[in-house]
Parts: C-alpha cells; sequence; structure tokens
C-alpha cells in the first residue's frame, strides 16, 4: 500500500503513531494533528544457512528494524541477501547499521525460520538490543516446535539482560474486503507508551520500557509504584480476564481471575525480576514490561 494510504489507515483505527518499517529502505511521511508518523526501516538479510541446528530447513530470515530513523531517506544500501553463514554476524551487522542511522533496534520474528533461539537473543541483548518481537501475528500463529518466544524472553532476562518486548503488525495489506480480515492486513497488534506527544517522549518511553504490548487488551494501569508491579484492565464489559505475574525462569509467580492485580516487588530475589500477562476474551493478550528488585 501507499504510505499515505498506510497512515490513513492507522489514523482511522485510533493510533497516535506509527513507524514504518519496510524491507531495506527507510519510509518516511510528515506528522499531522492526529498522527506521529516516523522513520524506520526492517534490515532484511536472507542466507541459505547460518549455523542452526541441521534439522531445520529454509532460509536464515535475520530480520532486524531500525526505529525512529528521521534523518534518512530511500534505500540502506544492504542486499536482501547476504554472503554470511554465521547468525551473530548478520544480526551484528543490522544493529552497527541501525545505530548508524541513529535508531533503535528491535529484533523481529525470532521464530521466523528458527534463525533467532535464546543464544542469540542474549548475544544480542549483550551487544546493546533493547527490543524483540513478542508477538507478531503472521509468524507466531503458525505452530511451531520451537522454544516459546515468551520462554526465550525468560532466558534472556533470567540471564540479566534488560530486553523489552514489542507486539507490532507485520501489514502489507490494507484494502481488504469489508468485514474481511486478512493475515497481512493491519490493526492486529500496537503498543501503548507512557510518554508525551513528542517523537524525544516516544522513543525514551521505548527505550526505557515506559510502554506495554498488545494484540487487543487495552490497561488502564501497567505500572510499578507503591512497590509493586500493578496492572488494571480497562474494560467495563463481562468479558473474562486472567493475569499472571511471571519471574526468573519463567515461573509463574501468581495468578489472578479479575481486572485488576498486583505484585510485590519486595517479594523478589535481588536482581530478581517480575512481568505480567493479561489474558482477555478469544485470546486477545497485553504483555506489561519487567520490573526489577535492584
Amino acid at each position: 500500500a501507499r504510505p499515505d494510504r498506510v497512515v490513513q489507515f492507522y489514523e482511522s483505527h485510533g493510533y497516535d503513531f506509527i513507524v514504518f518499517t519496510d524491507h531495506n529502505v527507510v519510509t518516511w511521511r510528515p506528522s499531522n494533528s492526529a498522527m506521529m508518523v516516523f522513520g524506520g526501516v526492517e534490515i532484511s538479510q536472507n542466507a541459505r544457512a547460518c549455523g542452526r541446528p541441521a534439522r531445520e530447513k529454509g532460509w536464515c530470515l535475520a530480520h532486524v528494524n531500525a526505529l525512529f530513523v528521521d534523518n534518512y531517506r530511500g534505500h540502506i544500501g544492504v542486499s536482501a541477501r547476504q554472503p554470511s553463514r554465521n547468525r551473530m554476524e548478520l544480526y551484528q551487522r543490522a544493529l552497527n547499521i541501525t545505530r548508524d542511522l541513529g535508531g533503535v533496534a528491535q529484533l523481529n520474528h525470532p521464530n521466523f525460520n528458527r534463525t533467532a533461539d535464546a543464544d542469540v537473543i542474549a548475544g544480542l541483548a549483550d551487544q546493546g538490543l533493547p527490543l524483540f518481537e513478542i508477538h507478531n501475528h503472521v509468524v507466531d500463529d503458525r505452530p511451531t516446535p520451537a522454544p516459546s518466544l515468551e520462554a526465550m524472553w525468560d532466558s534472556a532476562l533470567s540471564a540479566g539482560h534488560r530486553l523489552y518486548g514489542v507486539a507490532s503488525d507485520d501489514a502489507h495489506d490494507f484494502d481488504a474486503p469489508r468485514g474481511q480480515r486478512r493475515r497481512w492486513n493491519g490493526n492486529f497488534s500496537f503498543v501503548m507508551v507512557r510518554a508525551c506527544r513528542e517523537r524525544a517522549s516516544v522513543r525514551d518511553a521505548m527505550l526505557g520500557g515506559r510502554f506495554y504490548s498488545s494484540t487487543g487488551v487495552v490497561l488502564d494501569e501497567a505500572d510499578a509504584r507503591d512497590g509493586a508491579l500493578r496492572v488494571r484492565v480497562n474494560d467495563a464489559g463481562t468479558g473474562d480476564y486472567a493475569i499472571e505475574f511471571v519471574g526468573s525462569g519463567g515461573v509463574v509467580l501468581g495468578r489472578a481471575e479479575g481486572r485488576e492485580a498486583s505484585y510485590a516487588i519486595e517479594r523478589l530475589p535481588r536482581g530478581g525480576y517480575v512481568r505480567a500477562i493479561v489474558t482477555g476474551p478469544h485470546g486477545i493478550r497485553a504483555w506489561v514490561q519487567p520490573v526489577w528488585r535492584d
């Protein structure tokens, strides 16, 4: 779809901001009074082999978003097919390009063709990766034998990495017939940030984990205050909700039925973390970022 059509689509669905992430080209459109529009690019590197387990088939798809790239236009000079057969070299190259562009790096769909795993994610976090995709409906709705994205997230968090999970649209088609949704449509996933309507504020909120990610759950509260991680759902309807608190090793620390729950941070060991998952009607979810007991 044309960039102007994409902006119009998300504006009509009530979004406050979007970041364009086309493959290997920085796309940008001016913001308007209703929508903040930020430049970005998906650094897409595909290789026939990259050191995965021998049983894995298909191309290695090392894809990294560079978000908030507003001082560059056009192609970034990366071939879609790269000669390297080392996953970390491919991803490290993408992180270097992101830094050169002044962007914020987000590891995309780690389970896509099993290109990334827990060790790769931890290695990239060592190199300063702040964000990774905890949900992409195009990829994550497919059955896979791989460890779940949440298991890989908890592995990185348990090793001491401060890494935040993003739910994002993998949207290519914005003109589906009325009443019909396709795999590549938009408005499946979003983030809600605690920020002012300014570029720097939104960027800083993403880097600092001051946001939650969702496939439809809207929260009134997702915050660490008064010594606890507190979650409250914004829904006056009759839908059922479950809130889980997860800590080191992916252990479920607590679970509550309803629209509101909290977990005392003092219950964590020093250096431990807690994050929350909210599950609502028809399987919609929200992921609240981890907080740590220092």
